[in-house]
């Protein structure tokens, strides 16, 4: 029997697939009882991104006893994260998590992950001591995937197996990800979702070339239909002056006023990803607090989504709510 290996393709968690800054202003309120305010929604750490204290002493060892498996085990998705997943899944990779945690917190991140919903097996925990190079490079180098993907740029030094490098590049602010060691990278992408898209159809041609009828080899493939309601200019400018002006970007000779198409399409996708995460939180808050109106709920869940710090504009945020509140009332 001639059984064939699936290809692999290694994904960190923490700022790839999870969203451990949005997870830390949670474990901040568990542990001092508020909730802290966004000092800096592009702050690549989450101590810069939230207004905290650098914390010491007792007061840093509370905040670190919050830290404990049940934290690990509710960290929010990635905006894009699961529909990034599924659609490697699809096209046929196995896909394995290898994650600088602790081997302690291993089964809290696998049932992190099985809960929201992505499709991956297999967790792989390195610590997050390399010793000069990536303490991912030997799970790396064993695992042998075709593809590694993380957004820490020191996690990638040393590999010696052949593999291709993927960065994501996130929240600029104070980021890591600079320097001369960006020459070992392949490919950077903002997001998994926008790394997932470009793998498929770019490095996946040549494979799906040899697939096709020479009678379908001028096929398009049907592009995703944004529907009219959702924004075409999420972040409006106001410019100074008494007179009307317009901020406008120039892309190829071109002056763009709102969202390129492309760029449209990628943020409906991501927040379609959104309400459908809005919606299994809603039912799980459903069955725990019972006592709760399902209005009040979802005026709650407004206001908090609101507070995040996610990179959207508010026409965004109105338009992911008209749709969670069309999947309930």
């Amino acid at each position: 029997m001639n059984i064939t290996r699936k290809q692999i393709i290694a994904l960190d968690a923490d700022g790839v697939l999870l969203d451990y800054n949005l997870a830390y202003a949670s474990a901040w309120e568990r542990a001092f009882g508020v909730y802290p305010r966004v000092r800096d929604p592009n702050a690549y750490w989450a101590m810069d991104r939230w207004d905290v204290e650098r914390l010491s002493g007792e007061r840093l060892e509370r905040f670190r006893a919050c830290m404990d498996e049940s934290f690990w085990e509710r960290i929010p998705a990635m905006p894009g994260a699961l529909e990034a997943c599924h659609a490697l899944h699809e096209a046929g990779f196995e896909l394995v998590c290898v994650t600088a945690l602790a081997e302690k917190f291993g089964d809290a991140r696998q049932h992190n992950l099985r809960n929201l919903g992505f499709p991956i097996e297999r967790v792989i925990t390195t610590g997050n001591v390399g010793h000069g190079r990536s303490p991912k490079a030997q799970a790396l180098e064993a695992l042998k995937p075709v593809a590694f993907v993380d957004d820490f740029l020191p996690y990638m030094l040393g590999i010696e197996a052949d593999m291709h490098l993927a960065l994501i590049h996130r929240d600029g602010n104070g980021s890591p990800n600079v320097g001369e060691d960006l020459r070992l990278v392949d490919s950077t992408h903002g997001s998994l979702l926008e790394f997932s898209r470009w793998w498929t159809t770019k490095l996946g041609q040549k494979d799906m070339d040899q697939q096709i009828d020479s009678k379908d080899s001028n096929a398009v493939e049907p592009e995703i239909a944004v529907p009219d309601d959702f924004p075409r200019d999420p972040f409006p400018a106001a410019l100074a002056g008494s007179q009307m002006k317009l901020a406008a970007r120039e892309i190829d000779g071109r002056y763009i006023v709102s969202l390129t198409d492309e760029e449209r399409q990628e943020r409906f996708l991501m927040c379609s990803d959104l309400v459908d995460q809005l919606v299994g939180y809603a039912q799980r808050k459903q069955r725990e607090r019972p006592d709760m109106t399902l209005p009040t709920l979802l005026d709650a869940i407004d206001l908090s989504m609101r507070r995040k710090g996610w990179r959207l504009g508010a026409s965004e945020f109105d338009w992911i709510m008209v749709r969670l509140r069309a999947r309930f009332l």
